[in-house]
């Protein structure tokens, strides 16, 4: 047994779990079964084949559970684009020790789309770098069989260079009977651009985390996400930024809807002394649609600068305003109409503030509607 194993095993999930501001509500108990020293393989993978039948364009890169296919090189260290810090918890402490499968995504002036398989048993880690140079775009779409078994977690590094633009759609349907998790850093070079569009529809303990640093001067990160969360799932989104230069913007939203069952949207966005001239605004809003639903969102700031651009952050949660339901109703639409109606503007408004997304991913929208199950009468 080597002093990494020995290391990871003393490394508790959560350093601090007991404040509202920094803990994380995961169920750690979904993730420990599959913990193992050596950790167990996978006998073999799969891609939800009608969620992958939602997406109209075309899959470039595949990356298996035993193999990988596509013009990308494979790679067996992290890059060194931004910083893994095992010490975060011990998930991520034991991915970055055994994750086995990595590659090596080069872009300029391109986009690809990236198809990643979730293991049917046992745990497999993968490992995604991102180089993205020019006017770039890139799709990850991580859609697991509801039933797979096994334990997948991925980290996603990102550099987009200097002067560059990169548009980043991620669609993740997780299983609903496994845990999941995905640790995204992405650092941004001067005067570079990071859109993002996050869909987040199915998990049984799914945390997906996208921190993003904006090191150079008038960089900028705009990102978007639908998050859909109906029982048996349980979906943690966690969204920081730092602005450590001057004139950077981050501009984050979130938008979702739960039904009885758990969705939380956390982050932080934070401006350093040097962050002068800088923006940052961070939105949640979470609406239950049962009573039975839980819906928290933490958005929080920390300012270290008076000479900023723009700060503000909100919260929103509450159910549906039943005056706006009436209405409806009164225009001759039943229930389940008015409430798709109304489910379905907000995602697309949401969805539309990113014009440069890759418009094949639009169908999951339909997908997040089903997944709220809103045949059902507005309870």
């Amino acid at each position: 047994m080597t002093d990494k194993v020995l290391s990871s095993r003393k490394i508790p999930y959560q350093y601090i779990a007991d404040s509202p501001s920094v803990r994380y509500y995961v169920s750690w108990k979904e993730y420990e079964p599959y913990l193992t020293y050596p950790p167990r393989p996978p006998l073999s993978g799969d891609i939800d084949s009608l969620l992958l039948s939602t997406y109209s364009g075309e899959i470039d890169v595949y990356i298996g559970t035993k193999s990988v296919s596509g013009n990308i090189r494979r790679i067996t260290r992290i890059k060194g684009f931004a910083n893994f810090n095992p010490r975060e918890g011990k998930l991520l402490a034991y991915h970055l020790e055994y994750w086995d499968t990595g590659v090596l995504i080069e872009l300029n002036n391109d986009h690809l789309t990236v198809a990643i398989e979730k293991p049917l048993d046992g745990y497999k880690g993968y490992h995604i770098a991102i180089d993205a140079r020019g006017t770039s775009g890139l799709t990850l779409l991580y859609l697991a069989p509801s039933n797979a078994e096994g334990l997948a977690t991925i980290s996603i590094e990102v550099l987009v260079r200097s002067n560059s633009t990169l548009t980043l759609n991620n669609v993740i349907f997780d299983s609903n009977s496994s845990p999941g998790a995905i640790y995204r850093k992405v650092v941004l070079e001067e005067n570079s651009v990071l859109r993002n569009l996050s869909v987040l529809g199915r998990g049984k303990m799914l945390l997906v985390e996208e921190d993003t640093y904006l090191l150079g001067s008038s960089s900028a990160l705009i990102s978007e996400a639908l998050l859909a969360s109906a029982s048996p799932s349980k979906i943690l989104y966690v969204t920081n930024s730092l602005g450590s230069n001057s004139n950077t913007k981050s501009i984050i939203n979130s938008t979702g809807f739960v039904l009885d069952s758990l969705l939380i949207h956390k982050g932080v966005c934070k401006i350093t002394r040097r962050g002068y001239g800088s923006s940052a605004i961070l939105n949640s809003s979470l609406t239950p649609l049962t009573s039975n639903a839980k819906a928290y969102g933490s958005p929080m700031l920390e300012i270290d600068t008076g000479r900023v651009r723009e700060v503000r952050h909100t919260a929103a949660i509450s159910p549906l305003d039943e005056k706006i339901l009436f209405y409806l109703r009164s225009r001759g639409l039943d229930d389940r109409e008015a409430l798709r109606l109304i489910v379905e503007g907000a995602y697309r408004a949401s969805m539309e503030k990113i014009e440069s997304r890759d418009r094949g991913i639009d169908d999951f929208l339909q997908v997040l509607l089903n997944t709220l199950k809103l045949v059902m009468k507005y309870q």
